[in-house]
């Protein structure tokens, strides 16, 4: 009878540990569990935002516009008309000033062409290209002769006719100047001659085939013959260019007034006036000295 007992034990004792296997098995329990959340405060935030101002745009529109001329203005038109002039000036700031007493053979030649005052027979454009200036064609006559047809119709400032004499009687004087014109040296030219009113021949020691491009260099700016009386000639009022040297300070100024005879068509302006303007420097130091006032350059 004890015995039945012990057995009953074990096999309740076996029956537990299945059950408890079996559970350990399933999904565990999930409680509930409560939570309490603060209310998160409200806060006013207030941001400042600038008024943009209102712009009024006009809107273009065509415009009758009625003028009504004074005495004084009918008048003053009324000149203007008869006379071309517009009473039109410049006042121009130079760094690049004429020395050697504007001698045409010397670094002057370039000032005086680039003033507008003396033209050769031609020149390079902004293309790099020769041009006819006071020659309106040249051509290589044989191996040592070149011919140049001159324009017509051209007279110097001073009223002197522009010819083959005149020509001559300027490149002459590059032939004869302490330091010609590169290549333009009496040991390269043979002679130089008027073949008639309008035609001039160069001739040279050996073939030239640059003598065209030689001659398109600003020194070889014609001057109107009275100006080679003197040495180095005299530029005031002896060119051909669209403005006539009026007045000339050395170092300081030059006025250029309009020539109103120029062959290729009257400038816009009446009057250049050309200011010496010195190196930075030296500008500088008159500047802080007072020598120089911008305000009336």
């Amino acid at each position: 009878m004890k015995r039945t007992h012990n057995l009953s034990a074990v096999f309740l004792f076996m029956i537990a540990l299945a059950i408890m296997v079996s559970c350990a098995g399933s999904e565990p329990v999930v409680e509930t569990v409560e939570v309490t959340v603060e209310t998160v405060r409200e806060v006013e935030v207030t941001v400042e935002v600038e008024t943009i101002k209102e712009v009024e745009v006009e809107v273009e529109r065509e415009v009758e516009v009625v003028v009504t001329a004074t005495p004084e203005m009918e008048d003053s038109s009324e000149e203007m008309a008869e006379t071309g002039s517009s009473d039109k000036s410049l006042t121009v700031n130079v760094v690049f000033w004429p020395d050697s007493g504007m001698a045409i053979e010397s670094d002057s030649g370039a000032v005086m062409t680039s003033w507008g005052m003396a033209e050769g027979l031609i020149r390079v454009n902004f293309e790099g290209q020769m041009e006819g200036v006071l020659a309106t064609a040249w051509e290589q006559r044989d191996e040592l002769t070149w011919a140049f047809t001159l324009r017509e119709g051209v007279t110097f400032h001073n009223g002197e006719t522009f010819n083959a004499d005149s020509v001559v009687t300027a490149y002459s004087y590059l032939l004869q100047a302490d330091s010609p014109p590169r290549g333009f040296e009496p040991e390269n030219i043979t002679a130089i001659e008027a073949e008639s009113e309008n035609v001039v021949l160069i001739s040279t020691v050996e073939p030239d085939f640059l003598m065209p491009n030689r001659i398109s260099g600003p020194n070889f700016a014609i001057l109107a013959p009275a100006a080679y009386a003197s040495s180095p000639p005299e530029v005031m009022g002896t060119g051909t260019g669209p403005f006539i040297l009026d007045e000339f300070v050395p170092e300081q100024s030059a006025l250029l007034v309009r020539n109103d005879n120029y062959w290729n068509g009257v400038a816009k302006l009446d009057e250049v006036l050309l200011v010496s303007t010195p190196d930075g420097e030296v500008a500088a130091t008159m500047l802080r000295t007072g020598e120089i006032d911008i305000a009336n350059l």
